[in-house]
């Protein structure tokens, strides 16, 4: 670690906005962060095993601090680095999820999450022998962990008074629905924008065969299967047939 002043003690000042009203001078509205949040969500998550301990030095004689500790230090452990870096070069983190805008935040990136997550029969890992719907509660909502009592729910991340209710936590493509109640709201509306369109094409010509073909690829380079044919996985229909054409 590199010595200088306290992270604590630099953000509190860079995002000091005590007693202020702070508004977009180009008229953006909260939806632009919250927009931004779901995207970044859908392109990146990195690897969050605990690295070295780097914990941050509080001084409560800080004008600026309003948080109470008590232990002179906030705890804080770094992410692992991508191999190859922060010695000699720049510190780059470890992405966990594929870095293309694919609704992976919706649907995830494994079929076993998908599988939890469409409506139906869970639990074999196998999204294609479930119903073309997301799981939703009765009245609209996002499932909770508990949803399902005999098959586990996928990993989400835990904080304030979830930690102690993680039943209580909902899910989703990824793993941080439950970060602010904007997120989670964008997250509801793009579940029940799926199960809208799926009630729609219900009763086209598509027909509700379920394809096999994987998602998207887990973590790494993007896994071979077509858009056509990972959109139709995650909307619970047969992709078109391929049409051959020749060059002259």
């Amino acid at each position: 670690m590199v010595a200088g002043p306290s992270p604590r003690y630099i953000s509190s000042r860079v995002f000091n906005n005590v007693g202020q009203n702070l508004f977009s001078e180009h008229g953006v509205s909260q939806w632009g962060w919250v927009w931004g949040q779901f995207v970044d969500h859908d392109i990146g998550l990195r690897d969050e095993t605990p690295g070295e301990s780097a914990p941050m030095a509080f001084d409560r004689s800080d004008p600026l601090e309003s948080y109470t500790n008590d232990f002179h230090e906030l705890a804080f452990s770094r992410t692992p680095a991508a191999p190859g870096t922060s010695v000699t070069t720049s510190r780059q983190q470890i992405n966990t999820i594929d870095s293309f805008i694919d609704a992976s935040n919706v649907y995830g990136v494994s079929e076993s999450r998908l599988d939890w997550l469409r409506a139906g029969s869970a639990g074999d890992g196998d999204p294609t022998n479930n119903a073309a719907a997301l799981l939703m509660s009765w009245n609209g909502y996002l499932p909770r962990a508990s949803a399902r009592p005999t098959v586990p729910a996928p990993p989400v991340d835990l904080m304030g008074p979830l930690m102690a209710t993680p039943e209580k936590a909902v899910v989703a493509g990824d793993v941080r629905p439950n970060e602010n109640v904007a997120l989670t709201a964008t997250h509801t509306l793009f579940a029940r924008e799926h199960n809208r369109i799926v009630s729609e094409l219900a009763g086209s010509h598509l027909s509700e065969r379920r394809s096999s073909r994987s998602p998207a690829a887990s973590s790494g380079p993007r896994s071979n299967t077509s858009p056509t044919t990972s959109s139709c996985l995650r909307w619970g229909f047969s992709s078109p047939p391929t049409v051959a054409t020749t060059r002259t």
